[in-house]
């Protein structure tokens, strides 16, 4: 939400390739603290690795459980004295959400809050969540195992491809449209997949994934 003296501001093409945020000429002052922009990214997706250690929300991105329960898990075997020898740590508000909605799909994501898995579900997700797929040789899990295993940069690519689709079924577009719309993005994701997955190349996607 926009505080009070949050500026006005506009975006504009600094080179061909870059972009910049620019504050128009009759803004008030940016304040320290006021946020000048923001938005959501297009895609994201955490890590594999750590996964594990720090649980967060498929949608947001935002920690599961307790601060102290992160924290722990992080610095775990790396300090002189442990941290269960100090207490409970104190919590920071809004950083973490005691929270842990499953996906009503029934997959393995996580989501911080109904609202973040009512988002997912209607966008991205819907078409990705593995939880009404039947057995470990549909094409989506041999998919997601291919990737985990050899670039889980492809997840990343699958989630942004999905949620364009799903983009434009909510707004009639046809999938000729979308692949329209998008053919810039898959050029360059292609160049950046293949240079990403250089020397760490695992057998061919099975045929059924393709």
């Amino acid at each position: 939400m926009a505080c009070a003296c949050t500026p006005q501001v506009e975006i504009r093409a600094v080179s061909e390739r870059l972009r910049g945020v620019f504050t128009l000429s009759d803004s008030p002052a940016v304040a320290k603290g006021c946020c000048a922009f923001s938005e959501a990214p297009f895609a994201s997706s955490q890590t594999l690795g750590s996964r594990d250690s720090v649980p967060a929300c498929a949608q947001c991105l935002r920690p599961l459980g307790p601060l102290s329960t992160h924290v722990r898990a992080q610095t775990s075997g790396g300090l002189a004295q442990p941290l269960s020898s100090l207490g409970e740590l104190p919590e920071l508000p809004g950083l973490a959400s005691s929270q842990c909605v499953p996906c009503r799909g029934g997959c393995e994501a996580r989501f911080c809050c109904d609202a973040c898995c009512d988002a997912a579900l209607a966008d991205w997700h819907g078409l990705l969540c593995t939880g009404r797929c039947a057995g470990d040789a549909h094409p989506l899990k041999e998919f997601q195992r291919h990737a985990a295993a050899n670039a889980e940069i492809f997840l990343l690519a699958a989630r942004a491809l999905a949620s364009a689709v799903a983009r434009a079924r909510r707004e009639g577009a046809t999938l000729q449209a979308v692949l329209a719309a998008t053919e810039r993005l898959q050029v360059r994701a292609c160049s950046f997949f293949s240079a990403a997955v250089d020397g760490k190349r695992g057998p061919p996607l099975p045929a059924s994934a393709r």
